[in-house]
């Protein structure tokens, strides 16, 4: 099984990139363990500089402990994706805004009646629903890219320190960075993850009711008062 190391090595031929990506971390993170500019790291990813011999053993040290492989476990709860318009629910399709042909200048314009409030209401709740699944898959994108975070650093934890004083000080003092950044960026994992499950919830009971309201409004079925 490929890892995520070997993916990025792949990808970009850059042993950089391969151990920041596969440890789930910001160019500034390795930045701050090499010792050298973002900017010099952008460079190094691209293959336009080099990085300098009294470097190396610093990125050896990630390099020797590769991530764990892809696919060892899911990280969170699946979510489908976001369904594209017109989206469709039960089977039938929601249609989509009517395309209108242009009109001639000079020429009478009727004015379209305003909807029925069946169907202002199902509108509103074919937006709503669309919204809340949006923010979902929002949600469950930052938690898988939170969740490889979390496991690079469990990671990264496990890797036994440089032999060197300076460097093992160093090395503590960046992994100590690095929990704190990972602090910051998820500071309330329990309500994002009850956030994740209302919206979850909360998605398909607005479509089921704008169906409702778009079938009531068409007079297929009557609308219980």
């Amino acid at each position: 099984m490929p890892t995520l190391h070997h993916r990025a090595i792949a990808s970009s031929g850059s042993p950089e990139k391969a151990a920041r990506v596969g440890y789930g971390l910001s160019q500034q993170q390795l930045a701050r363990w090499l010792g050298v500019t973002v900017g010099f790291v952008g460079a190094l990813e691209t293959g336009r500089k080099l990085l300098p011999p009294a470097l190396i053993p610093r990125l050896l040290v990630l390099l020797h402990h590769q991530p764990p492989p892809v696919g060892s476990g899911p990280l969170v709860p699946p979510v489908p994706p976001v369904p594209p318009w017109p989206a469709p629910f039960g089977g039938v399709g929601w249609p989509a805004p009517p395309v209108l042909p242009p009109v001639a200048a000079g020429a009478d314009v009727a004015v379209a009646p305003n909807p029925s409030p069946l169907l202002r209401r199902a509108n509103a709740a074919h937006l709503a629903a669309l919204m809340a699944e949006q923010r979902l898959q929002k949600l469950h994108t930052r938690a898988v890219i939170l969740a490889h975070r979390r496991r690079g650093l469990a990671r990264l934890q496990a890797v036994p320190a440089p032999p060197e004083p300076a460097e093992a000080a160093r090395w503590a003092t960046w992994l100590a960075g690095v929990a704190t950044d990972l602090a910051l960026a998820d500071p309330r994992p329990a309500a994002v993850a009850a956030t994740r499950h209302l919206l979850a919830i909360r998605a398909p009971l607005l479509r089921a009711e704008a169906e409702a309201l778009r079938a009531a409004a068409a007079g297929a079925i009557p609308l219980m008062p």
